[in-house]
């Protein structure tokens, strides 16, 4: 496996979701502080869409499946990085599984897993 190409498509996703969380992220002195704890992950698109809406936030919606060894290496090497959980604390987090609900995964054009998109509190996918 190449290490290098490994390390650059780590660095492009970091770059990505820190991008995404500087742009949802609340102004300084507004809003709660980050509280270091872990990333809640929402399984429910409708409800995480109503709570984006109502509290102003973007969601960062993972498209995956548990049997995909592609993204179970992407939840462990790097959705649980602190640096990609620092970058991602200002967004709802969702995670569809495609074996359990395709009907989200056809509404986005979901083609392959892993998929991480980042959709806008009305619902319109910013980036796929």
């Amino acid at each position: 496996m190449n290490t290098r190409l490994d390390r650059t498509r780590r660095h492009w996703f970091l770059l990505a979701l820190l991008l995404a969380g500087l742009a949802s992220a609340p102004l300084p002195g507004v809003g709660a502080e980050s509280t270091g704890k872990a990333i809640e992950w929402i399984d429910n698109l409708d409800g995480a869409l109503t709570r984006a809406a109502s509290e102003y936030r973007s969601l960062l919606v993972v498209f995956s499946s548990p049997t995909c060894p592609w993204c179970l290496r992407m939840k462990a090497d790097v959705l649980s990085d602190p640096e990609v959980q620092a970058a991602i604390e200002g967004l709802i987090c969702v995670e569809i599984d495609t074996s359990r609900d395709s009907k989200t995964a056809q509404q986005f054009q979901i083609s392959g897993i892993p998929t991480v998109a980042l959709v806008s509190g009305d619902g319109r996918t910013q980036a796929l």
